[in-house]
């Protein structure tokens, strides 16, 4: 019941001109995915995002989705935080190789980026709008709808972006410092990945920032109003075991073992059995620990996910200037980037 589940169900009822019946097992006792919030000290009123807490305006299917169920939303600003004015810095481990005041004058911002990175970041810039509007035609006859990701990407003109990003950038004349500090700490902070470790597409997303936004009280919720739009049967504390394949007639058996309170079996979970027409598995299929009968002829190569760590620390304290090498009578940021120092010495503790 994460962004795939809740999505494939939703879009499964605006494709087909009949009912469906539609039931949507999840092993977790919530609708979300990773997409999930947590009380601040267990005050529900005060809910932080641990995962996906932000999209932005050019992600055409969360934006409608939320003018359709008609969720509020907020928009990120450099808005003074509590009296605090909003710097944002980009630390290397060492020193703070750039910084701006989010509240200050725009222009002054532009013209410090330029003077200390010169015409990559207007190749940058221009760069990232050709990709997102290559990206746009994805869903967008003739391009959509797609049986194939690959092929959609090379029909919309991305064969370019699958290159390495360092390999993309470099034919762009856009190089360091500019793509070490300012595009890596982006690709960073969205992806927890160093520029080495990922393709130009990605690369050039993770600086489509315009418009940032989430909804107020959790992103969630956008997948909660895609499923409960339709009245689908949700399954949740509930895992899919085993899904066997009979061809008299042609359909597939679905064992699964629902429990009562976290997910975790217990001496109070029921097994049970049911049939379907057809199944999607919305999410990796590494780590569902689903037996298939017969066994998938062709099972999809397992994929080297990043292990993400979410810590959420509050203090009553601000950041010490000292311990970043500044003085005392500056500032630290609120927003704290990092890359990796030029020598690539050295690995932070965070990405951001």
């Amino acid at each position: 019941a994460g962004s795939g589940g809740a999505s494939a169900a939703f879009y499964l009822h605006q494709a087909y001109p009949c009912p469906l019946n539609v039931t949507v097992y999840e092993r977790e006792a919530y609708i979300g995915g990773r997409s999930t919030t947590v009380g601040v000290y267990g005050d529900s009123g005060e809910q932080v995002e641990l995962g996906a807490s932000v999209f932005v305006h050019v992600n055409h299917n969360l934006v409608s989705a939320v003018e359709r169920f008609n969720l509020s939303t907020a928009e990120y600003s450099g808005e003074d935080l509590d009296g605090l004015q909003a710097i944002l810095g980009i630390w290397n481990g060492k020193t703070f190789v750039f910084m701006q005041n989010e509240d200050g004058y725009k222009w002054w911002n532009i013209i410090k980026m330029f003077w200390k990175y010169g015409m990559s970041t207007l190749r940058t810039q221009r760069l990232v709008k050709d990709t997102v509007n290559k990206f746009l035609k994805m869903y967008e006859a003739p391009v959509f709808p797609f049986m194939s990701v690959g092929k959609a990407a090379l029909d919309a003109g991305l064969s370019a972006s699958s290159k390495h990003s360092g390999q993309l950038l470099e034919e762009n004349s856009i190089y360091a410092p500019f793509s070490s500090e300012v595009i890596q700490a982006a690709t960073r902070v969205n992806y927890a990945q160093n520029l080495a470790q990922i393709h130009g597409l990605e690369a050039m997303v993770s600086l489509a920032a315009d418009g940032v936004m989430s909804v107020n009280g959790g992103n969630w919720k956008i997948f909660d109003r895609m499923l409960r739009h339709d009245r689908n049967e949700i399954l949740l504390n509930t895992h899919v075991t085993d899904v066997s394949l009979s061809d008299q007639p042609r359909q597939y058996q679905v064992k699964s073992i629902s429990s009562i309170g976290n997910g975790q079996e217990s001496s109070t979970s029921t097994k049970t059995s049911r049939t379907f027409n057809t199944i999607i598995l919305a999410g990796p299929l590494q780590y569902s620990n689903i037996t298939f009968e017969p066994t998938l002829a062709s099972p999809p190569s397992s994929i080297p996910y990043v292990t993400l760590y979410v810590t959420l620390f509050t203090s009553p304290y601000r950041l010490s200037p000292s311990k970043f090498g500044l003085q005392h009578s500056e500032d630290a940021p609120t927003t704290i980037l990092t890359t990796l120092p030029a020598d690539g010495g050295h690995r932070h503790p965070f990405s951001a």
